[in-house]
């Protein structure tokens, strides 16, 4: 259970926090009562543009690759109270467990841990968190290599969180209550302080406990933004985001000849002594200049630094019917990440060019410990307390990399479109280990890509892509002798995208293959053997208004994916997966709304040790809004069905696989001030 004092004391932090942000809001409305609106909630689900693929603005229907947004509404409508709620369904998406304790992404298979943004910038420092979703406006999902404008990163794609802004007059405060003793409140306000300043502040506080017995979190953040209007000409935004998250984190149960134990959903091998403690801040700055219609520079920077701690209870080794286990702690003492990027727009003729560059560097300080743990009965597991271990210096990663790219996409005419892309990285990755052992990864590697688009008619699309990207093993936060070589991943793609009933809905389909060279290297960082991951599938879309007041968000994944030297399936990776979401406006205050999703069957534990049955779950949702006030029903898993998240990756998968939370439900209410 969640110390009370502490929550208590976090919970009247945020309420007072929230009720003088109004206020100053109303006393800056006396202000002045003028202010531009840059834009307003999409009640839609579809999406027209994008600005993380190709990083302008270019219509959705003129990028060759495969992207999906997740909106605002959507979000809203979901009741999404982590990221993985909000990207259920999203094809090629998949969420397996994060250790019960972060979130954590695959993207057409491949890991994507690492490969989060926030505003087109990395987001390093929300690695081992959950990260709240009270100041996130959409979520864009590239899929395929981006290496060619993002460098190193996953061989899916990457996920970019696009923050609210400082754009416009806002008041919100919402309450909730769900199951296993959850409750939250939030707020979102914002306005005009002079008529060049305005600002906008999000706050979130939510605790509760778990499906899992001994396991519970709270949350604590706070996001003030500002904008600076230089004229007409010249914009600034100015991000900050503080959190504090406690949660315990989750590694689930064993399996016993390659299948999990047969459990209740709420059993636990975990120690009440087991923790997460997470404190981050983040902060960014974002110019823009347009020097005139055809020209516009955008300049970032942005620092952040996290500070955390986690001992947690791990299920060893299975013998007979007992089960062995041991705490490991492990902190980032602390890990800093900083970065600049500087991008020139130009449209002259049928060009439209980009030209960039970036520098960033994260640092880790990692210190670790652990103790001992009794063994455990494999059916009637007890609860057993420790003493915080103490914590011993370990090792510090450092990754340095600076780039330079260009982009250049050509109209020869309204039907066809021609995109080329090219970075240049240096990377330098370091390792010192407090035993005095160093090691050095460093490269440099260029990464092309070049994308074809073809418009038949003005409303539907076919394009093919091919890229190559390289990643870092272990996203740069280890590193070994033997992986002293960057991954290289090679991509293509076919696609068709059409915009149906004059644009209010989109359907999307790619057929794409993803080849990854793993090189295995000698002591000296010469490479000996090479293994080979290849991703090969089809993936559809159909996303917007279906008819009128019928939003619909629908998708289908079909993912071979094997290492082609052992013929093995990646971990978590099912090869079918299939969704559908949508909600009906019935009256002008009603909503009603559900959906369906399917995960098919998987293996973990590396080698396909264990394999876990496909599932699916239904949700459902239902809104009333009456002038100002908002209430929202949210139902997860609706019918109760009995199924596994995924477990961690490697073999240690094989004795800690998550298992999926029973029905519950999410109450929200909402107030608009104005």
């Amino acid at each position: 259970m969640i110390k009370k004092h502490i929550s208590i004391s976090k919970l009247s932090v945020a309420i007072t926090l929230a009720l003088s942000s109004y206020n100053a809001v109303a006393e800056q409305k006396k202000v002045t009562e003028t202010m531009q609106v840059v834009g307003e909630k999409n009640q839609s689900y579809r999406a027209e543009n994008n600005n993380s693929a190709l990083k302008t603005d270019v219509a959705l229907l003129q990028i060759p690759q495969a992207v999906s947004v997740v909106g605002e509404q959507e979000i809203a409508d979901k009741g999404a109270l982590v990221l993985g709620d909000a990207l259920k369904g999203v094809p090629g998406i998949n969420a397996p467990s994060g250790e019960g304790a972060r979130d954590h992404f695959t993207i057409r298979g491949y890991d994507a841990l690492y490969d989060v943004y926030r505003n087109g910038l990395r987001d390093g420092s929300n690695n081992q968190a959950y990260r709240s979703m009270s100041n996130i406006e959409r979520i864009e999902v590239i899929k395929g290599s981006a290496g060619a404008l993002y460098g190193r990163g996953s061989a899916g794609g990457l996920i970019n969180l696009v923050t609210k802004k400082a754009d416009r007059d806002v008041a919100e405060i919402k309450l909730q209550a769900g199951s296993f003793n959850r409750l939250g409140v939030s707020a979102d306000l914002g306005g005009a302080l002079t008529e060049t300043l305005s600002s906008r502040l999000n706050i979130e506080y939510n605790q509760g406990d778990s499906h899992v017995d001994r396991a519970d979190h709270s949350t604590l953040f706070i996001a003030p933004t500002f904008r600076l209007t230089l004229g007409q000409d010249t914009l600034v935004d100015i991000d900050i985001e503080y959190m504090d998250q406690q949660v315990t984190p989750i590694r689930g149960i064993p399996s016993v000849d390659g299948e999990p134990i047969d459990v209740d959903s709420s059993t636990s091998y975990a120690s009440s002594s087991d923790f997460q403690e997470n404190s981050s801040i983040n902060a960014a700055i974002n110019l823009q200049h347009h020097f005139n219609e055809q020209t516009h520079l955008t300049t970032k920077a942005y620092y952040s630094r996290v500070e955390m701690e986690q001992a947690g209870t791990r299920n060893v080794k299975v013998t007979d019917e007992t089960l062995q286990r041991k705490v490991v702690a492990f902190a980032f003492d602390p890990q800093q990440d900083m970065g600049m990027q500087s991008e020139l727009n130009l449209h002259f003729g049928m060009h439209q060019l980009l030209i960039g560059g970036d520098a960033n560097r994260m640092k880790r300080v990692s210190t670790s410990g652990g103790t001992t743990a009794p063994d455990s009965p494999l059916y009637n597991p007890s609860d057993f307390t420790y003493s915080r271990p103490e914590l011993s210096p370990n090792r510090t990663n450092q990754v340095d990399s600076t780039a330079l790219y260009l982009q250049d996409m050509i109209s020869f005419n309204d039907a066809w479109k021609l995109s080329l892309s090219a970075r240049y990285d240096w990377i330098t990755s370091t390792q010192d280990k407090h035993s005095g052992e160093q090691f050095e990864i460093k490269d440099d590697n260029l990464s092309p890509r070049a994308g074809l688009v073809f418009l038949p008619l003005e409303n539907m699309a076919i394009y093919t892509t091919i890229g190559r990207s390289y990643a870092l093993p272990w996203g740069g936060i280890y590193a070994a002798p033997t992986k002293a070589a960057l991954l290289k991943t090679d991509l293509s793609e076919l696609g068709f995208k059409v915009d149906l009933f004059d644009e209010s809905l989109t359907f999307n389909t790619a057929i794409f293959n993803i080849e990854r060279e793993n090189a295995q290297t000698d002591e000296q960082g010469v490479v000996v053997e090479v293994n080979n991951d290849r991703h090969q599938g089809i993936e559809f879309e159909l996303k917007g208004e279906l008819l009128k007041d019928w939003q619909i968000s629908s998708g289908y994944t079909y993912l071979d994916a094997e290492n082609q030297d052992t013929g093995y399936q990646p971990n978590d990776v099912p090869m079918h997966t299939a969704s559908l979401w949508n909600t009906y406006q019935l009256t002008a205050d009603f909503k009603i709304g559900g959906g369906i999703t399917y995960i098919g069957d998987r293996y973990v534990g590396g080698k396909e040790a264990v394999k876990l049955q496909a599932y699916n779950t239904i949700d459902l949702m239902a809104s009333y809004q009456w002038k100002s006030h908002l209430i929202q029903l949210n139902v997860n898993n609706a019918t109760n069905q009995d199924y596994y998240i995924g477990a961690t990756g490697g073999g240690s998968g094989s004795t800690q696989i998550n298992q999926g939370a029973p029905a519950n439900a999410n109450l929200t209410y909402s107030y608009a001030f104005m």
